[in-house]
This record gives structure tokens, sequence and C-alpha cells, in this order.
């Protein structure tokens, strides 16, 4: 019930280009960069549309890429990216022994970073934090922050390490360390659940696969790798509301006609919005 007239109210949506990376915080970002020995990527879904600059920037530093749920499809396949959940214990001990954080567009969510509620999760002390909202950059303390869109902030970051030398060295081996590592958590359901979802992957190349809440979701939220980005998201990341499955499929299929969408839902949580079919 409304407790006031409507009238008069406007609903707007901003327009306004997101504001230019600073260059002051640029050099700075470059300048830890460069010195840096074991450098890490945090990819959250704010980096979604920046996968060109992200991948640059990852092979310029050898620097894993760990992906939160909502960046899954961010490098497939790539031997830099750790497709696999912040809560899980291996990828935390790469996180520990980065020298060096770039978190770019994640919110450091607690269903991503303390999904098993355990508090275990423990902010990088290097941090270099990319976010469009000044809001979100507040929240926790960064040594470097960089309000501006992801790919302007990467893209910023790679042009200000130019050709300069890097410390760090090869990061192939340590992020396939960390991926056997963070597999090797998974119960022996959940790797079956999620090799389920990368035969769905494989039969549908491209395709959007939305999840409600529901168990081969919460298998493949822990460790999957997408072959697009923006190609997997799901109710698990946020509220986990039962029946968000069928209606958000449906969206994705109006927004992207040309891809095949794919709905992973269970009996109840079908139930719960059955009609929208």
């Amino acid at each position: 019930v409304m407790v006031k007239p409507a009238d008069g109210i406007v609903a707007s949506l901003s327009n306004a280009a997101p504001p230019a990376p600073d260059a002051a915080a640029i050099a700075q970002a470059a300048s830890l960069c460069k010195t840096a020995s074991r450098p890490l990527i945090l990819a959250g879904g704010g980096a979604k549309w920046a996968e060109a600059p992200l991948r640059l920037l990852a092979e310029r530093l050898g620097a894993p890429v760990v992906e939160t749920t909502n960046a899954r499809g961010l490098l497939h396949g790539h031997p830099l990216c750790v497709p696999a959940s912040p809560s899980l214990k291996a990828v935390r001990a790469l996180m520990a022994e980065a020298d060096l954080v770039i978190a770019a567009g994640t919110e450091f969510g607690a269903t991503d970073y303390d999904g098993y509620g355990d508090g275990g999760f423990v902010l990088p002390a290097n941090l270099i934090r990319i976010d469009i909202g000044a809001d979100q950059l507040a929240r926790r303390p960064v040594t470097v922050g960089i309000r501006a869109d992801c790919a302007e902030a990467l893209g910023a970051l790679l042009a200000e390490l130019g050709s300069d030398p890097v410390a760090a060295q090869d990061g192939n081996a340590w992020a396939a360390a960390a991926r056997e590592a963070a597999f090797a958590e998974l119960r022996p359901d959940y790797v079956a659940q999620m090799r389920a979802v990368e035969a769905i992957r494989d039969a549908l190349p491209g395709a959007i696969i939305v999840g409600d809440s529901t168990q081969p979701v919460y298998a493949a939220n822990l460790y999957y790798d997408h072959d697009r980005p923006g190609g997997w998201f799901n109710a698990a990341t946020g509220f986990g509301a039962l029946g968000y499955g069928p209606p958000a499929a449906i969206g994705a299929a109006l927004a992207v006609p040309e891809a095949p969408v794919v709905c992973l839902t269970g009996d109840g949580g079908f139930q719960f919005t059955l009609p929208e079919l």
C-alpha cells in the first residue's frame, strides 16, 4: 500500500557517462603492478564487459584471474583463469599468497567470498580496487581506489604500464595449481552436477544459462568455466530466491534472442513461478 499519492513522482534513469579514471590513481596502481612479484586479479560482474583489457593485463602481469559467479565466462579456457569461488580454501590461499590484488568490478559480496559463513575471508592488504560506484570504494579500505568503468580503467592501467618491465613471473603454473586444489574441494555429488552443467555448455555453445536456487547451480557456482561473459547468472548470488530462474530466463531470451537460453530450476523453485509460462 502506498502511503503517499504517486502524482509528481517521475522515474528517471541516468545516462551520465561514467567518470574517467583518475590519472594519479592509475599511475600509483601501475607503480604497484611493476614491483609486485605475485599479482592476482579478482574479477566480478562489473568486469564482464571488459574481457579484452582484462585478458591483456592478466597476460602482461602473469596474474591469475579469480572469477566470482557473475564474472564466469571471462577468459574461458585461458591458463590464467581460475573459475572457482573465493569461498573455497584453495582460492583463499591463492589470495593470501598474492602480494598485490587487483579487484575489478567486484563488491566482495558474502555469497561469493564467504559462502560457507565461516568468516574466513580476509581482505587483501595490498589492494587496487576498480569500481564504478563511489559507495563501493568507500566500504572497504584500499591501497588505491579507481572510480571508473572497468574497461576504461584496465585500459588506462595497461597504457600506463607501457613496455616497462614488471617483477612478476609467469602465473600459469600458479593458476593451474589453484584450479586443481579448488576442484579437489568439491564433493563427489557436486562434481557430477557441475559436469552436467558443462555438458549443457558444450552442447549449446554460447548459451545463456540462468539458474534458480538449486543444487547444480550451487555446484557450478563453486567451480565452473562458462564460455561467454554474462552467460552464467542465477539467484544464488543474491537473496537466493526460489522461482527466480524461469522469469529471468524469459527475460534473457527477450534481451538476447540470438542466443540459446537454458533455465536450471528445481521442482520447488519451478512451482513458484510456473504461471510465467
